[in-house]
């Protein structure tokens, strides 16, 4: 139904507006989405615009599947640590302080210097998701389908510096450009 409705919209030359729920149906039939939460507005933006760089950390869960993987740190120096000491990211461009660091699960890289083990393995093909338990939650991470990996394994893994994302306290995207 999403090519139809595609092919619809392109035959018509019309503006249409399509409500819905599914990001998926949001992302491959909009050329602006509006996103809400709770009726209020938290970004307007292109597809690809609202992936790569989200308003704020409920966009950033909102779009993207497998959803975006935040950790909570603290930032000393442009270096993120976790609760543990662990070194999360280095090279930061942001005020020291307390923040939420996150990144999508193609921008998580096996080997790194954190560790986890992998819970479940999803072989999709042309990729592999990896399910790693880490310090009790979830890391996602999308590899290469060639990437031998087994629940049970310890792995290594970390975050790639030119995916990361950087939210504030209340939610709010980081300007990391600076």
């Amino acid at each position: 139904m999403r090519s139809e409705l595609s092919l619809l919209h392109k035959r018509l030359g019309a503006t249409m507006l399509y409500v819905t729920h599914d990001q998926v149906e949001a992302m491959t039939l909009g050329h602006r989405i509006v996103v809400l939460r709770a009726g209020a507005v938290q970004q307007i933006a292109s597809p690809m615009s609202l992936y790569s760089k989200p308003a704020n950390e409920f966009v950033a869960g909102f779009i993207g599947s497998p959803s975006m993987n935040v950790y909570d740190s603290a930032v000393a120096g442009g270096t993120a640590r976790l609760a543990d000491g662990g070194i999360l990211a280095e090279g930061l461009r942001v005020p020291d302080g307390r923040y939420r660091i996150g990144a999508r699960p193609e921008h998580v890289k096996i080997p790194g210097r954190l560790q986890g083990v992998i819970q479940v393995v999803e072989t999709l093909g042309n990729e592999k998701i990896l399910y790693i338990d880490f310090h009790g939650s979830t890391t996602v991470v999308r590899v290469d389908p060639t990437v031998e990996a087994e629940p049970g394994e310890s792995v290594g893994f970390g975050l790639d510096p030119a995916g990361i994302h950087v939210f504030g306290e209340d939610g709010a995207r980081m300007d990391t450009d600076a």
